[in-house]
């Protein structure tokens, strides 16, 4: 599915049944969903652990900083929307737990860092369940800007809630569960 899908379904939701063309700088509906659009997809990809843009990346464009809290800076990638964990072991076993990043870099002491993150996915890549959550989270997001109806802004809201719940549950099942050891120490005991 593309932006302007995307885009059309949201506005549909709201009442405005034409096609727009999403290219052109006139018009309320477009001005509002294009200024719009980028700052909600990051929102919504950064407020679950959603299996489809979930991504470990081993930084790369290690710089050694003198004379800074931290000894090294590392590029991140440019895909990056949130960050879930950092560690400094491939096998995810050592955490970085004294870091910071800003402005595009990973500040900190570890020598090497891997990240798991939420990675900004292309639309073409978005599951049907996480694109019907999305196009009633823009739709409600708009409501009252473009419509001024309280009404139809108090049913888009139970039904984006709704949307969200269904679109966590099926993304949330479809990864496999770890398996815990019951007992660890069991060879220990001797019994």
């Amino acid at each position: 599915m593309t932006i302007d899908e995307i885009k059309q379904y949201a506005l549909y939701e709201l009442g405005f049944e034409d096609a727009l063309d999403f290219t052109s700088t006139t018009g309320k509906p477009v001005i509002r969903i294009n200024f719009i659009y980028e700052q909600i997809i990051r929102q919504v990809l950064s407020r679950y652990l959603w299996g489809f843009a979930l991504v470990r990346a081993d930084l790369t464009g290690k710089a050694t900083l003198t004379d800074q809290r931290y000894k090294y800076s590392y590029d991140l990638p440019d895909d990056f929307v949130y960050l879930r964990n950092q560690y400094s072991s491939v096998k995810g076993f050592s955490v970085i737990s004294d870091y910071e990043f800003m402005d595009g870099l990973f500040y900190t002491n570890a020598e090497s860092v891997f990240l798991d993150y939420t990675a900004r996915v292309d639309e073409e890549l978005f599951p049907d369940y996480f694109i019907e959550y999305l196009k009633y989270k823009l739709a409600f997001d708009l409501c009252f800007n473009l419509t001024g109806d309280t009404d139809l802004l108090q049913v888009l809201s139970e039904r984006e809630k709704f949307e969200y719940i269904n679109a966590t549950n099926i993304d949330g099942r479809q990864r496999k569960v770890k398996r815990l050891r019951s007992s660890p120490f069991i060879d220990v005991r001797g019994m």
